[in-house]
């Protein structure tokens, strides 16, 4: 695995580690990203 490959794959895991199991929700069209699953939402909780 390259130097870019652990990077990535660093970073995936950061990200999920953040998210935690997926628990959230995320409402409606807009201009925020969702991060449970990067739909544009107008809301985020």
């Amino acid at each position: 695995m390259d130097e870019l490959q652990m990077s990535s794959l660093v970073m995936e895991n950061i990200e999920a580690i953040a998210l935690g199991e997926g628990s959230g929700a995320c409402e409606g069209y807009g201009s925020t990203l969702c991060p449970y699953n990067n739909y544009w939402v107008y809301k985020v909780h």
